[in-house]
């Protein structure tokens, strides 16, 4: 999907109006002693402390996203929304199927999935007033509907890695916090399948495709460059005709950004988007390479795929 002149025009606003703040002692200290040679970490960490563009906010907030990917992205690829809100207690006479999905708008986590395939006996917990983000799968027979309107309403007080004594992902502080109630996409597990297409100043970076079972476990985790597109598209199951939308509207949403990871769900429907990374793995990326690379190879190559902008 191109998107005419005027999406473009009202995007590239934000991608040149920066959002100002103040860094603290920590992040000006490492703006100091940088490393004379910069490590791909090192670039993602020091875009999360000198990149204040208000397109960074967009990506995070997981309602402005969808927003935003609407104007890249093929309808028939965004999930479906059951309702928006900046009230837990919203949440009460909603009328909704045995499965679907809670999230939080405003940081990493924040998220109940309401699944048939979930274990009956997990409860949503009594947040304490030390709770943190959580990911959460409940059967539909045990899902308490007043549990978790208290435990959103705890994460709706929340700000998303803000500690004054370090690193801050400073953007999450500019989000509205709210609620998104949406359709629950099934796949292989419990939580569908991931591919994570890194892209480069809308450039086709590298590909991540990986299965998560309800036990967290990875029984596939493989890493592609942008020469391996092809397998990371027969791994996922991916016809080249849809393959070929989802990477079109990929380098549509990147152009206004040196990095950015899209995510999208690999359902039994077919492909569905998920959300915009700016700091994937808060910058520390681990690199484990195959039997063809080691894993410093697929660091370099990182590097030389973001130096290439």
């Amino acid at each position: 999907m191109i998107p005419n002149d005027s999406v473009l025009e009202r995007w590239q606003k934000e991608a040149t109006t920066s959002v100002p703040r103040q860094l603290n002692s920590v992040e000006v200290e490492y703006i100091k002693n940088l490393p004379y040679e910069m490590p791909y970490w090192t670039r993602v960490v020091t875009k999360m402390i000198t990149d204040t563009r208000q397109i960074i906010v967009t990506y995070a907030d997981k309602v402005k996203a969808l927003e935003f990917a609407g104007d890249f992205v093929p309808k028939g690829y965004l999930p479906e929304q059951y309702l928006i809100t900046e009230t837990a207690s919203d949440l009460r006479g909603l009328v909704l199927p045995r499965e679907f999905v809670i999230k939080a708008s405003h940081g990493s986590g924040g998220m109940i999935a309401v699944s048939e395939d979930a274990n009956p006996a997990d409860r949503v917990p009594d947040p304490g007033p030390d709770s943190d983000w959580a990911r959460l799968s409940i059967h539909p027979d045990t899902f308490d509907l007043e549990r978790a309107i208290t435990l959103f309403d705890r994460w709706l007080t929340l700000k998303y890695r803000q500690s004054d004594n370090t690193i801050r992902e400073w953007c999450y502080t500019e989000i509205p916090p709210r609620i998104r109630v949406e359709k629950l996409y099934k796949g292989k597990y419990l939580i569908p399948t991931q591919v994570n297409i890194y892209y480069f100043k809308g450039v086709l970076g590298s590909i991540i495709y990986f299965e998560r079972d309800a036990d967290d476990n990875y029984p596939i985790n493989l890493r592609f460059l942008s020469h391996e597109t092809d397998y990371a598209r027969i791994s996922a199951g991916i016809s080249q005709s849809v393959w070929a939308e989802i990477i079109e509207s990929g380098k549509q949403m990147s152009q206004f950004t040196d990095m950015v990871r899209i995510d999208w769900m690999i359902t039994d429907e077919g492909p569905i988007f998920s959300e915009l990374t700016n700091y994937p793995s808060g910058g520390y990326i681990v690199f484990f390479g195959n039997s063809s690379r080691t894993g410093d190879d697929e660091h370099d190559e990182y590097c030389r795929m973001w130096d290439g902008l």
